[in-house]
């Protein structure tokens, strides 16, 4: 608003001068500056440095696995990824959503049997939220589904 407010009273001033005849509209203009050559997003994109690429969150690999002390599933998972464990949604006593287990294609159990699977014997986890779960392997399967992929 301040930069609008300058220039109308700057354009005001060149205006009295040139009624008065002193100096023309076009004498006071000032000189135009240099058009720019690259634009300033594409300088800001040329100083940035390449990102690497982004870790899914629904996904642990080998490489994360190996990283610590072997351990059982569940207690990596915990430590880690916490929200996989926990049932979501509307249940029910006569039927409670479960997170399911599936090895290899197999169904294995709800989460608890991660505690008999060691992480050196998984080359890859992946979580599949209620959405992708039921839309996979069916309507009892709303809290989600872990998908193990053994080595």
């Amino acid at each position: 608003m301040t930069h609008l407010r300058l220039r109308s009273v700057a354009l005001a001033a060149v205006l009295s001068i040139s009624t008065a005849g002193a100096v023309s509209a076009q004498e006071a203009a000032p000189a135009a500056a240099p058009a720019p050559t690259a634009s300033a997003g594409e300088a800001a994109a040329a100083d940035r440095a390449p990102r690497a690429p982004r870790r899914d969150r629904n996904r642990v690999t080998l490489e994360e696995l190996s990283a610590g002390t072997p351990v059982d599933l569940y207690t990596f998972l915990q430590r880690g990824r916490g929200a996989w464990l926990r049932t979501r949604g509307a249940s029910s006593f006569s039927r409670p959503e479960l997170v399911w287990v599936y090895r290899d294609g197999a169904k294995v159990g709800t989460v608890a049997a991660l505690r008999q699977i060691q992480t050196s014997e998984i080359r890859e986890i992946q979580y599949l939220d209620g959405t992708a779960a039921t839309q996979q392997f069916g309507v009892d399967h709303g809290s989600g589904a872990i998908m193990l992929r053994s080595r």
